[in-house]
């Protein structure tokens, strides 16, 4: 089921792809499709992979980029002899056709008295979500979320703590939001223990292999940079928007919503109309990125009404929209959001519901539109000029 539906939707993408190369502006490059495909994030991914990492205090450089993926698709382009952005995208589009098959396996686990048709259709919400498009191109999410549902596939089928440890782990190593995964797993390893003791004494040890990721990223950068935090440190370099100077005036603004009116205020240099397209609402991200953030955050606002969700999957998926919101959006200017949400896998048994519930047309309707989106975003994605 997940492989059928990956083949269908990667067509579409490679169709949007094929014509945003030839149509639109095209990334400079021998080959401008797999440029534009392994462009933007794709480029320094590219760089750790052939060259290993740099740190450069002030500048924009790679160390901004976690570990995993760029270091997995360096072993497959040394086995396999491809180029390094070949194998990018080899480890790219094999953690989705992972995530997708897993995914159909979670549901039917996680929801043993549902039809087989529930799980195809959460997993057809994954496979056509219009921003599932980075999940095909040179990016880390389809790893990281091949590892999140690996997790909880892990957790429903009552894998050994140790192993679930070592899976989150590496996902701490593949995106900052891999922390994530450690309050759910906290959250299984109390209800599989019979006692306080029994579960102080598992956690002491299992807590820091489900960080063992992190910590070795971060002991690599003492080593090599002098500082454990460098990726942090490079990361605050891409800014697109004035951060506030105070945790106090960080707060205010988050909760105000400052960083997502600034999107659409004129005067912001936030404003998406500064970005290209600039004369589309329809095909612009930089408009699209906050409706994202908020279209998954009501879907997890129902799931957990409906208790659709259960405790697990409702803190993964409110860390995995606030992590990155509360550290990232005023600095980006909401730049990636729609992104960072399409990691959000919990939002996709939601939205299985909803399809599930509705009339055969309206569901048709609804997920032909998703894939004229996804098609559309990954022709924009391939285009020079495009904004991401």
């Amino acid at each position: 089921m997940g492989a059928g539906y990956y083949y269908l939707t990667a067509a579409i993408v490679l169709l949007g792809a094929i014509l945003g190369a030839t149509f639109l502006t095209p990334p400079p490059g021998r080959d401008p499709l797999i440029s534009g495909l392994t462009s933007r994030n794709g480029h320094w991914y590219k760089q750790i992979a052939s060259e290993g990492y740099e740190y450069v205090a002030g500048r924009r450089c790679n160390e901004a980029f976690f570990p995993a993926y760029p270091l997995l698709a360096r072993f497959v382009a040394r086995i396999s002899g491809v180029r390094v952005e070949m194998a990018l995208l080899v480890v790219t589009q094999a953690c989705l056709i992972g995530a997708l098959a897993l995914t159909g396996a979670y549901v039917r686990a996680r929801f043993p008295h549902e039809s087989s048709e529930f799980a195809e259709y959460v997993v057809l919400a994954m496979a056509l979500f219009p921003t599932t498009f980075y999940l095909r191109m040179a990016y880390a999410e389809s790893m990281f979320l091949f590892l999140a549902i690996t997790a909880f596939y892990g957790m429903v089928r009552k894998w050994p703590l140790a192993v679930l440890s070592a899976v989150i782990g590496l996902a701490t190593a593949t995106r900052p939001v891999g922390v994530a995964l450690v309050v759910p797993f906290v959250m299984h390893v109390w209800g599989e223990a019979t006692s306080w003791r029994k579960f102080l004494g598992r956690a002491v040890w299992l807590l820091p292999l489900a960080c063992w990721g992190l910590v070795a990223f971060m002991v690599y950068q003492a080593s090599a940079f002098g500082d454990p935090l460098a990726f942090a440190k490079a990361q605050e370099q891409w800014s697109e928007g004035t951060p506030p100077s105070t945790l106090a005036e960080r707060v205010t603004r988050v909760v105000t919503f400052a960083p997502v009116r600034a999107v659409y205020d004129r005067e912001s240099p936030c404003y998406w109309g500064l970005k290209p397209p600039r004369d589309s609402l329809v095909f612009n991200l930089a408009f699209a990125n906050p409706l994202y953030l908020a279209l998954t955050a009501i879907a997890v606002a129902l799931g957990a009404k409906r208790r659709w969700l259960d405790s697990r999957e409702l803190v993964l998926a409110v860390l995995l929209i606030l992590i990155p919101y509360a550290f990232q959006a005023d600095r980006f200017c909401m730049m990636s959001h729609a992104r960072f949400a399409s990691v959000v896998f919990p939002a996709y048994i939601v939205w299985g519901r909803v399809l599930a519930a509705l009339s055969p047309p309206l569901s048709g309707a609804v997920m032909g539109l998703c894939g004229f989106m996804l098609g559309a975003y990954s022709a924009m994605f391939v285009s020079w000029d495009a904004f991401y």
